[in-house]
């Protein structure tokens, strides 16, 4: 947008002045958001800002626009800013919610703990070597401590020693005992991705 250009400007700038001293710069960025729904900020648009309503202050303006991601859902395109409506919080803002981390140090040392045992302290000679998909034989294979290979084998696939992704079996297990961690959105983006790919039934 040509923010310079735009007709309510003034109205904004009004609004600005008269409410300076009570707003920060943040509180001042959403403020314009919402005000501007059918615009988006762009970084030559909050120099611009800046410079018009917030004296030249140091520091990229763009932030105080792009620190509300962690509040609610803005647009996704690269380098524009603008609130998406109706409103939606962020799943950022979800993960700050209160936790427990009183069991921290139990928690984190029970993991090293099991990754210790599993991978530090198996001795290499006891690595068996499994292939990264285990129903395709020309998926390559991978070095992998014993204790793994017998908890997943069959059920994952391996993108690297660490990366691993359920099989369709798998998949439908999880979804079938309610352990499936997709969002409802993330698997319409799959069905959709899916679809794409134009694969035809025997």
């Amino acid at each position: 947008m040509d923010f310079a250009g735009e007709n309510k400007i003034n109205g904004f700038k009004r609004k600005h002045n008269k409410n300076e001293s009570e707003l920060s710069l943040r509180k001042q960025a959403l403020f314009l958001m919402l005000n501007f729904r059918e615009c988006y900020i762009t970084s030559a648009d909050a120099r611009e800002i800046n410079k018009i309503f917030w004296g030249g202050n140091p520091g990229d303006p763009i932030q105080h626009f792009n620190k509300w991601r962690e509040e609610i859902q803005m647009v996704k395109e690269q380098g524009q800013y603008g609130v998406i409506f109706p409103y939606v919080i962020s799943i950022k803002s979800k993960l700050r919610q209160p936790f427990d981390k009183s069991q921290k140090e139990k928690q984190v040392k029970a993991i090293q703990d099991a990754i210790k045992k599993d991978y530090i302290e198996t001795i290499w000679e006891n690595w068996d070597l499994g292939h990264k998909n285990p129903f395709d034989i020309d998926s390559g294979l991978l070095w992998q401590p014993p204790a793994i290979n017998r908890s997943v084998r069959d059920r994952f696939i391996f993108i690297d020693i660490t990366t691993r992704m359920p099989t369709p079996e798998e998949f439908q297990r999880l979804h079938n005992k309610g352990n499936l961690p997709y969002t409802g959105k993330q698997l319409k983006d799959l069905y959709v991705f899916l679809k794409s790919l134009g694969i035809k039934d025997d």
